[in-house]
């Protein structure tokens, strides 16, 4: 009967370490395969983050995605807000002239007329600011193609006249503070400039001598 006893209980003691022992093994590998499967886990991608069409993000990595996808419209948008390369307009009172410049040369030179007494087209620096095929003027009810404002108002321009008779008068004060081109020479100067294209109006212009020597496209017709 003892002996039973003392065989039944190696047999209980034996059950209790072969289960301590398994447990322990199977413990071992669920800890060593959970950190195989860590090592091969990627961190999450900032690309695949969803934008919506404003390019802020959705997600915990608002911060990164919004300054990711402002870079991409700040490159997109960067191109339109560039400087056209050096472009201005110079308008001489004494000449009655524009002088049209690009990269600092003369590319253009025509004959215009300003205001006459009374109307005088008052020197300073100006932009244009508007373009229009073919305004209306209330004021002198007549239609004045090729319409470039340059001031804010549109109370002066840089335009043509429907009709021949004032070509006459370019190259002297003719207008009520305008100034007049020829319709060939607004329909150039028209497709040339764009909004922001700097106009300078001044008393006298010292044109350059060996500037005075070329012949420009538009010119011959009309100076004498």
């Amino acid at each position: 009967m003892f002996t039973y006893k003392i065989i039944l209980r190696l047999i209980i003691v034996s059950t209790i370490a072969w289960f301590c022992i398994a447990s322990t093994s199977l413990g071992a590998d669920n800890s060593t395969g959970s950190s195989d499967d860590s090592s091969n886990t990627k961190p999450p991608s900032y690309a695949s983050t969803l934008v919506d069409g404003a390019g802020f993000a959705t997600g915990a990595e608002d911060s990164l995605q919004t300054s990711t996808a402002t870079d991409e419209v700040t490159e997109l948008i960067t191109p339109e807000l560039v400087v056209e390369p050096d472009r201005h307009i110079i308008i001489s009172l004494a000449d009655q002239r524009m002088f049209v410049f690009e990269y600092g040369e003369i590319i253009q030179r025509f004959l215009v007329s300003t205001g006459r007494a009374g109307h005088s087209t008052p020197t300073g620096s100006y932009s244009v600011h508007s373009q229009s095929p073919r305004a209306w003027s209330n004021k002198y009810e007549c239609y004045m193609p090729h319409w470039m404002a340059i001031t804010g108002d549109g109370q002066y321009g840089m335009h043509s006249l429907e009709g021949t008779s004032y070509l006459q008068y370019l190259g002297s004060v003719a207008s009520h503070g305008c100034i007049r081109l020829s319709p060939e020479d607004a329909t150039w100067l028209y497709g040339w400039v764009s909004i922001g294209t700097p106009v300078e109006i001044v008393a006298d212009y010292d044109e350059p001598p060996e500037a005075k020597t070329i012949e420009y496209r538009l010119e011959k017709r009309y100076c004498i």
